[in-house]
């Protein structure tokens, strides 16, 4: 919730636009220009390339059922969480998890 700035970093270290992959934020009751902030990132180039959907709770309902409702609307068959404070040091990232996980 808040931490605009986490976000953003986090958003433009993923370095994901190939292969069939989905970015999904839930947000647990923001204030109203974090909101904003996470609208206008969703609709801007860099939203469309990590296929940014974004959920805005009224209330904080917690990390576990946060992640919850991000896993029921994704369209995967392999989730990762990431918080907000997550810091991508390797743009392979992706890949390197990927690779163990598809046999």
């Amino acid at each position: 919730m808040n931490h605009i700035n986490s976000t953003l970093r986090l958003l433009h270290s993923l370095n994901v636009t190939q292969g069939d992959f989905e970015t999904i934020i839930i947000d647990n009751g923001s204030e109203p220009d974090v909101i904003s902030s996470l609208q206008r990132i969703e609709s801007s180039k860099l939203g469309r390339e990590l296929r940014l959907r974004c959920t805005f709770n009224t209330t904080n309902i917690g990390i576990a059922s946060g992640r919850n409702q991000g896993v029921r609307q994704s369209t995967g068959n392999i989730l990762v969480f990431l918080d907000n404070d997550t810091e991508i040091i390797h743009s392979d990232w992706l890949i390197q998890i990927a690779k163990y996980l598809i046999l």
